[in-house]
């Protein structure tokens, strides 16, 4: 009994610590409805085939961070060198999401990408400026295996049920076809 007493405080605030630990850092609610309203008008604008208010974040966080963005590439022409970097300190969203794409009405696809997004200047990143930042690498890192694109269950059933149907269709109307055949070929023999 004593034991028990010992052990029902420990393992209840081991799992607390184990929640807090896995509790994305630095996140607000407001930074991430933020990012959420300007995800979907993102993803509309530029995602082909997507499906209306499906993004789903799966996982969030917000960090301090650096962007480094080159302006202006340089141009190899010239001996001098018209590279033009800029680079600045931010506060950094970075969201693994989930989303639909729509193909003719009737195929949903379900696709899993990473968005960074810069909160003070209000626009979207790609990693190339980002991936600098150590925060940036780690949660990449954890979420890299992750970037998939597969066809939904009912979408999958629907596509096997119209290929099933190219197969077995030419064969029924074969075998009706041919059975009235051999049935107007006998009558007319005897």
């Amino acid at each position: 009994m004593k034991r028990m007493r010992i052990c029902l405080p420990a393992s209840l605030l081991t799992a607390c610590l184990l929640f807090a630990w896995n509790w994305p850092a630095a996140s607000t609610p407001k930074e991430m409805q933020e990012f959420k309203g300007a995800l979907e008008d993102h993803m509309q604008s530029t995602v082909h085939y997507y499906h209306e208010d499906s993004a789903e974040i799966k996982d969030f966080i917000t960090m301090n961070g650096d962007v480094v963005k080159i302006i202006q590439t340089d141009d190899t022409a010239t001996p001098e060198n018209e590279e033009k970097i800029e680079e600045y300190s931010t506060k950094i969203a970075v969201a693994f999401t989930e989303f639909e794409l729509k193909r003719d009405s009737i195929f949903f696809f379900k696709k899993r990408e990473m968005y960074y997004y810069d909160l003070e200047k209000k626009e979207f990143l790609s990693s190339v400026h980002v991936m600098g930042n150590s925060g940036v690498e780690q949660f990449f890192k954890e979420y890299m295996h992750d970037f998939t694109k597969v066809l939904t269950p009912a979408s999958l059933a629907l596509l096997l049920l119209l290929l099933s149907a190219i197969i077995i269709v030419p064969v029924l109307i074969m075998i009706f076809h041919n059975k009235s055949r051999s049935v107007s070929g006998t009558a007319g023999q005897a």
